[in-house]
């Protein structure tokens, strides 16, 4: 599976991110687990992905690509894809990545995850960025123009991304 699967998978299914969340995290993952994800993005660091349909993903004439950043963040072009940790962060790169798959692997934690992201952007701390585009190579660069900040509550319903096209 490359790499690119694996980081885009854990999104495919966000539209079922109203479960309920269960009182002790699958997979093992702990509470710092999350901590860590979060000082990743507070940190500069940046997560760009493309969201696709469970179904028919390879028939998209239009894409969806999210990046998930600090609100620090002004940079505009971003390797699909990517996940690059902010200029003096205090985090290991690999194990800030690893980390971050960790917390996407299962819908509940993912849940939770996205519940915290979105935390941090009605905090004024956090960004989700979310633009339409063509069908792009994998590691190509995404230009966000004409993109769409996402607030807190739109993260987690996702019902802004019509707003991008």
């Amino acid at each position: 599976m490359t790499v690119l699967k694996r980081l885009v998978l854990p999104f495919v299914a966000m539209s079922l991110l109203l479960q309920p969340i269960a009182a002790q995290f699958p997979d093992g993952v702990k509470d710092d687990d999350f901590r860590r994800a979060i000082q990743f993005y507070t940190e500069g660091g940046w997560f760009c992905l493309r969201l696709a349909p469970v179904d028919g993903a390879d028939k998209e004439r239009e894409w969806t690509v999210v990046v998930l950043s600090s609100s620090a963040l002004k940079a505009t072009s971003f390797r699909l894809g990517g996940i690059e940790v902010g200029t003096g962060s205090s985090l290991n790169p690999i194990g800030a990545g690893l980390n971050i798959q960790i917390v996407m692997n299962h819908p509940d934690n993912r849940a939770e995850f996205l519940k915290r992201f979105a935390e941090g952007i009605d905090k004024g701390l956090l960004r989700a960025r979310v633009v339409r585009t063509a069908p792009l190579e994998p590691n190509a660069r995404v230009q966000l123009s004409n993109v769409v900040d996402l607030k807190g509550p739109e993260l987690l319903t996702l019902r802004n991304l019509e707003q991008a096209r």
